[in-house]
């Protein structure tokens, strides 16, 4: 069971309130995980609540203008003390308005994107899909206010929304790490020479095996000799594998991902 405590503006006297909360619970339901979510592309949470929660939550949010949060908010709390698992509790909704009324919609690809980005970014404990008109069981006679919260445009109908292809990506996310056995990731983008931060890197804790996240087909430098691994890439649109292009030079590696139409992810493995 997980206990979620929403906290998004709250006077500092609250705080003792809701940390005695939490110790209350600690103490008669030991087995319950504790987690507060915070406010999205916030990723500040007071000690005393900190020291009782058992993982952390962020939202990277449905604002289009910052298309970084997925992997920005994964960092900042990778580097806490103490080190605690992370979620991205709230991606993109798939076919969600962007946030204040700005026109346009989260796709699949966006969606897809924000988790292979939180995953390869330290937010490895998890991820959660949104679908727009499930989360408030929209059909055709309900009514929507645009004007209130963050103001989204109108959703589709709970049905609609129950076919997007966005949750099947997750299902083969999920089965992918299944088959390669990977319980846990460590962020490497440090091993990225000059790349853009979109592009995402992590391996397991024994670098036996890289997994690498392209949002758009290019070429990229990494500061690490992989001539003894053997590569697959992964077409994440199409679901299919093949070679990608791999050249070793003075102790690094260029790796070609070229006519992939959308997002990419490349498999390196310790032969």
């Amino acid at each position: 069971m997980l206990l979620e405590v929403i906290l998004i503006f709250l006077p500092q006297k609250q705080f003792t309130l809701i940390r005695l909360l939490l110790a209350i619970l600690k103490k008669y339901s030991p087995q319950t995980l504790k987690t507060i979510h915070i406010k999205g592309r916030l990723d500040e949470i007071p000690e005393v609540i900190i020291e009782s929660s058992d993982l952390y939550f962020y939202q990277s949010g449905h604002n289009n203008s910052f298309p970084e949060m997925p992997f920005y908010l994964a960092t900042s709390f990778y580097m806490r003390f103490p080190p605690k698992p992370i979620i991205n509790s709230e991606p993109c909704y798939e076919q969600m308005g962007y946030s204040r009324k700005v026109y346009g919609r989260f796709k699949q690809f966006d969606v897809r994107k924000a988790a292979w980005q939180s995953l390869l970014s330290g937010a490895c404990a998890g991820i959660t899909y949104g679908a727009h008109g499930i989360w408030s069981w929209h059909d055709y006679t309900s009514s929507y206010n645009d004007e209130i919260g963050e103001a989204f445009d109108r959703p589709l109908t709970w049905q609609e929304a129950l076919s997007l292809p966005g949750a099947l990506d997750y299902c083969f996310l999920k089965n992918l790490f299944k088959i390669l056995n990977v319980n846990n990731l460590v962020p490497k983008n440090t091993l990225l020479i000059d790349g853009d931060d979109s592009i995402r890197i992590a391996s397991t804790e024994e670098n036996d095996l890289f997994i690498i996240y392209i949002p758009s087909s290019t070429v990229i430098q990494l500061g690490i000799d992989f001539s003894e691994y053997s590569f697959q890439m992964l077409d994440l649109d199409e679901k299919f594998f093949y070679q990608p292009e791999v050249k070793f030079n003075k102790g690094g590696t260029e790796l070609s991902v070229i006519g992939v139409k959308q997002d990419a992810l490349v498999i390196a493995r310790k032969n």
